[in-house]
């Protein structure tokens, strides 16, 4: 039997805590009387894991509260919208901060349904230390692609530092020296992250290994669920795979826990590689096998089994603090946010909207979304960064970016009801973001609308990435001596030189159009900036092929050039930044060049920053 599910966001009390709270999201059947089939609390992955499994996971919780499960959804401390920051966090604080939730759960949620930890990659090795602080309560555990040894994952996360050191023309270190930097007592920015020494040496030390039952023999359950893509000739063919095992080291952990008195259940599921792709994955699979596993009685005759309780009406806490939830409608679809409410006198009347596009959720990568609107609150704006539908914890299907300009505006809408006193936003948006940032101010002549902040917006075609690649990849291999010692030698591979003259080829050709009748979504773009007078900031980082990309592109286009050239726009370069602003200190530069930005343009008495420029500017580019 199914259920209609509810979601409720809220802030977790802490009180053994710095920071103090916890950004917490509560799945349940919606039927008052329905029956609760156990208690789920989820243990998220480490880094930014988070934030490519966010969907997965929310999809997952939603399904289990469907089959009568309540489940909750948890950052720990400096994770997610929790409050504080990865530099106060320890890896004993997320410990405590999951058994923490789980009592609360537990307490929140009286019934003799049983309960189940649901740990995912890293979070599997803080969800088995954390039953060694849950007394003799029987969690059971449910783990999602396991890692079996933090030791592996901290040398993963390390190899991001090595990598990025290449990039930033810095001194490569080895895995090992940074340990030993660790151990002094340094903290490393890793892809946004300041890692440190007791974040590090917790993952380091941390094991998958087994804990006791603790009960008699088989009556704690401990469900293992990876996930594998189906071989290519199954793939081809469409035929159902065969039954796969799990890797060497994921069977010997799960032998050790029988071992230890559990009843292990391993399961290989078809699906992929979710928690690293590019792009946002789904595995239907892993969802339908968790919701199936957790249907089968543990044992015969239990009774929570054979006659669940009802779900128990749940009170939830509701802490004051100046980052509210905002969940609003759009259609049939809900969508969640977080705004940003300024404290004290400083309160301007300019809000930001941060518009995420792409692969990505209202946190941003590294948190860098958080940052950014915590630091313009303190400058006195109100920030609302949410997620768009089919996105994070955004009901309905995800839509490509130049297709959000409906879920912009029902953002504003709910701004403005719950911040009545605004009167004006400024559009912030990075890569895709700042695309649809623009296109909506085409689609929406909305005078709410009081600014635009694009930050490496997203221009890319065949033609254009060609272009920017040879200008600024191979070019600067050309004209490298090394490069023609290495090609005389004859160590260019053919491979290397095809890729050249494909580039050059798709450079030189005409680029693909749009379907015939459409507008493509860069002529969109166009319009927006075309039509909206207001101001508008562009912020381009220095080493990013998108920020490249869209430099070369407006450069060549003569109405891009006079859209841009206008005394309302600015333009700046963000030195020593890549894509996301991960290199140390640049996101901060960010939120400062736009805090700077907001304090310039405020205030501004305008009539209008729309004016009719059909009539100046045709529908066609050049």
């Amino acid at each position: 039997m199914s259920f209609a599910t509810r979601s409720r966001p809220f802030w977790l009390p802490v009180t053994d805590s710095p920071s103090g709270l916890r950004a917490a999201l509560l799945h349940e059947p919606a039927q008052e009387g329905a029956i609760c089939r156990g208690l789920v609390l989820h243990v998220p992955p480490f880094a930014e894991e988070l934030n490519k499994c966010r969907r997965m996971t929310t999809e997952a919780a939603r399904a289990l509260a469907a089959a009568g499960y309540v489940v909750l959804q948890v950052d720990l401390m400096g994770c997610g919208d929790s409050p504080g920051d990865w530099s106060e966090a320890s890896w004993a604080q997320w410990r405590q901060d999951v058994v923490h939730a789980a009592h609360w759960l537990r307490t929140a949620c009286p019934t003799n349904a049983p309960m189940w930890l649901w740990g995912l990659r890293v979070g599997a090795l803080l969800a088995a230390e954390a039953l060694a602080g849950m007394g003799g309560d029987a969690v059971h555990l449910m783990l999602w692609q396991p890692v079996v040894q933090g030791r592996g994952a901290l040398q993963q996360f390390l190899r991001l530092k090595s990598l990025a050191s290449a990039t930033q023309g810095t001194e490569r270190s080895s895995a090992t020296h940074l340990r030993q930097q660790l151990e002094a007592g340094q903290t490393l920015d890793i892809a946004g992250y300041p890692l440190h020494q007791a974040i590090g040496q917790g993952l380091e030390a941390a094991r998958l290994a087994a804990v006791p039952a603790m009960l008699p023999q088989n009556q704690r359950r401990l469900v293992w669920l990876e996930c594998q893509p189906p071989p290519a000739a199954e793939q081809a063919s469409g035929a159902t795979s065969a039954p796969r095992p799990a890797s060497l080291a994921s069977q010997q952990a799960a032998c050790d826990w029988a071992a230890a008195g559990w009843h292990v259940t391993v399961q290989v599921v078809d699906g992929p590689a979710f928690w690293q792709t590019v792009e946002m994955e789904a595995a239907p699979a892993l969802i339908e096998a968790t919701v199936a596993q957790l249907h089968q009685p543990f044992r015969a005759g239990d009774p929570a089994a054979a006659s669940p309780p009802p779900v128990p009406a749940i009170t939830l806490p509701t802490p004051t603090w100046h980052e509210r939830w905002l969940p609003f409608s759009l259609g049939a679809d809900r969508l969640l946010g977080v705004l940003h409410t300024p404290r004290g006198s400083d309160a301007t009347g300019l809000a930001v909207v941060v518009i995420v596009g792409g692969p990505q959720t209202r946190l941003g990568s590294h948190r860098q979304f958080i940052h950014l609107a915590r630091h313009l609150a303190e400058a006195g704006h109100a920030v609302l960064r949410f997620d768009v539908r089919g996105m994070g914890d955004s009901s309905g299907d995800p839509r490509p970016f130049d297709r959000l300009s409906d879920d912009v505006q029902a953002a504003l809408d709910a701004l403005w009801t719950h911040q009545p006193g605004l009167q004006s936003a400024v559009l912030w948006g990075l890569c895709d973001g700042a695309s649809a940032a623009a296109i909506h101010a085409a689609q929406h002549k909305d005078p709410r609308v009081g600014g635009l902040c694009l930050v490496n917006p997203w221009v890319r075609s065949t033609q254009s990435l060609a272009q920017t690649q040879i200008k600024h990849y191979y070019f600067q291999r050309l004209a490298s001596g090394a490069f023609w010692h290495k090609l005389l030698r004859g160590g260019v591979g053919l491979g290397a030189l095809g890729g050249l003259l494909a580039n050059l080829r798709q450079a030189w050709g005409r680029g693909s159009s749009a379907p015939p009748g459409a507008s493509s979504f860069q002529e969109r773009m166009l319009r927006g900036l075309q039509r909206y007078s207001g101001p508008v900031q562009v912020l381009l980082s220095e080493h990013d092929y998108t920020a490249q990309e869209f430099a070369n592109y407006t450069r060549a286009r003569a109405s891009w050039n006079e859209a841009l050239s206008r005394p309302t726009v600015t333009q700046q370069t963000v030195v020593a930044a890549d894509h996301t602003f991960s290199w140390p200190g640049s996101a901060q530069r960010v939120a400062q060049l736009t805090a700077a930005w907001l304090h310039g343009i405020w205030p501004q008495q305008r009539l209008s920053p729309y004016v009719n420029r059909d009539a100046a500017y045709p529908e066609s580019i050049d």
